[in-house]
């Protein structure tokens, strides 16, 4: 039988997670404490909960564990969709961004990006994220039109 953490740890493993990502620790170790972040059962209903599991995706996108980190940003993208948590649903399209710029998905980052702008409608600091996303697109198109 496998040790499930409570879910009050589940915050408290994704901080270990994140602060052993930045602070050169082993992605393996890095991706141990995510993954129990994770099984702990946090709520994709919770405002709270939902930072912590996009904090999650961030530090396994670290860990070059972009499909899991997808996976996880797809899971909770649906939730808030389904519940039309539109706030929740455009922080995780700008995280999702992200890991798909970090993975050279570009079209998919433009259109998450574009998605969380959105639904961001334009809220003080909320934009940064998709906005850098967005910019970032713009400087590789522009390397490969000078490419030719």
């Amino acid at each position: 039988m496998t040790r499930r953490d409570a879910p009050e740890a589940g915050p408290l493993l994704a901080a270990l997670a994140l602060e052993t990502s930045r602070r050169n620790g082993s992605a393996e170790q890095t991706a141990v404490y995510a993954e129990r972040s994770l099984a702990a059962g946090l709520s994709t209903e919770s405002l709270w909960d939902a930072v912590v599991v996009i904090a999650v995706a961030e530090t396994l996108s670290r860990c070059d564990l972009l499909s899991r980190a997808e996976e996880v940003l797809n899971r909770l993208v649906s939730a808030a969709r389904a519940r039309g948590a539109t706030q929740i649903e455009s922080a995780a399209l700008s995280a999702r961004a992200v890991v798909f710029h970090r993975a050279g998905q570009l079209l998919d980052a433009e259109a998450d990006a574009r998605l969380a702008l959105n639904g961001i409608e334009h809220r003080r600091g909320l934009s940064v994220l998709p906005t850098r996303v967005l910019q970032g697109i713009g400087r590789h198109q522009r390397q490969l039109k000078a490419l030719g």
